[in-house]
This record gives C-alpha cells, structure tokens and sequence, in this order.
C-alpha cells in the first residue's frame, strides 16, 4: 500500500534533535520556495493558443478519458483530478486517511 511523506514519530524526533543542534543563521535568508522552472518553448506555445472551455463536448470527453486512464494506472474504480499545489494532495490524502469505516460498508 503507497503511503506518501511518512515519518514515524521517532524518526521525527530523531531529525527534529540533529536539525536544532545546527547553528541558525539569522543574517543569510533561506528560500524554501521551489524553481525558478523552465518552461519548454512548445508548453509556451500551448499557452498561446485560446483555452478550450471546460463545459465543451471536446474538454468533458478528454477529461473522462484521462479519468479512465488513471483509473486503469491505478488499478482504481474511481479517481478525481484536482488542481493545485502539491500541498492540495497531501491535503487530499491525509483526508482520505483520516476518513473511518462504517460498520456494513464495503
């Protein structure tokens, strides 16, 4: 079972305890932000193009498709896409984990 970004409380603490006893730096800044990213000349040449709307026959169809695709790569009955950060899924997933099991539900 794929189980993202985990960390036992040991191994927290154990990292948590060798990061505190490196000095801080209070007069350099550190960037926690991540790129900047190259965006390769034909993704800039997509984003000139006019968007296609997402109520159109054309994006609904593609969408489902790529929907089904997912759910064959995953071996899944269902998947949502969700647009965002990477932060947005590990938000997603620990939700799902948190959920709890009704007794009688399958």
């Amino acid at each position: 079972m794929f189980q993202p970004m985990y960390l036992t409380l040991e191994k927290f603490e154990k990292q948590a305890e060798i990061f505190l006893r490196q000095p801080l730096r209070p007069h350099r800044p550190v960037s926690f932000l991540p790129g900047p990213v190259t965006i390769p000349l034909h993704v800039r040449k997509a984003f000139e193009k006019v968007p296609e709307s997402h109520r159109s026959d054309f994006f609904i169809a593609d969408f489902q498709k790529t929907r089904g695709r997912l759910c064959q790569l995953v071996r899944s009955c269902h998947v949502q896409i969700l647009l965002g950060s990477g932060t947005l899924a590990n938000d997603a997933v620990a939700a799902q984990l948190t959920l709890e099991k009704k007794p009688g539900s399958s």
